[in-house]
């Protein structure tokens, strides 16, 4: 899974170490390093981690023969491929103050966006384009980009705070009741509300 700067929203790289490399975005020149604190760290990479820690340290004192350690550890980097990423969070020792709105969001169908396992792409920092419009869907912004925050899930639909990116292409403020559709790897998969400014 690709994703975006939590800057400007454009696609980058890994920064790579799971918990201390920081790297620089090309398009906004800012940094940024891996949300270490994500759902999907806690779930998935963290409980990774501590079996091959385990195994190895298991191989090192003797516990285990070198023949099932290899076998066992070529298993796991299997599966380290296919686990999911963690998206990007700032990396900076200055406050940034950033337009915040609460949003109601209702997620298309695995038929219909492509994404079966949605609460897992829909997570905490991670950034999504969206664009406003009015009663007859025709566009009344460019794409701006927003970050996720304190979802609360009710099947395919969410309760969340929408953090408009400092250079996220943010034209100007919009009226709480303003409808939104949001998108992933250049396709629609929901539609949402704006709701009230926060703080």
């Amino acid at each position: 899974m690709k994703h975006r700067c939590p800057w400007c929203g454009e696609y980058v790289k890994s920064p790579g170490d799971r918990y201390f490399k920081v790297k620089k975005c090309p398009y906004c020149n800012n940094k940024y390093t891996n949300y270490t604190k994500s759902f999907v760290n806690t779930v998935f990479i963290n409980p990774y981690l501590a079996v091959v820690i385990s195994i190895s340290f298991l191989a090192i004192f003797g516990l285990i023969s070198m023949v099932p350690y290899f076998v066992i550890m070529g298993v796991l980097l299997v599966v380290g491929f296919f686990l999911p990423s963690m998206p990007f969070e700032k990396e900076s020792n200055d406050y940034v103050d950033e337009l915040q709105n609460k949003a109601e969001i209702i997620f298309y169908s695995a038929a219909e966006s492509g994404l079966k396992y949605i609460r897992i792409i829909v997570k905490n920092k991670e950034v999504f384009p969206i664009c406003f419009v009015d009663e007859n869907n025709k566009p009344l912004s460019p794409m701006i980009y927003v970050s996720t925050e304190d979802i609360k899930w009710q099947e395919r639909e969410c309760n969340c705070t929408m953090n408009f990116l400092q250079y996220g292409n943010i034209d100007k403020e919009y009226r709480p009741g303003t409808r939104f559709y949001i998108f992933y790897n250049n396709k629609k998969i929901g539609e949402g509300t704006l709701g009230e400014k926060c703080g």
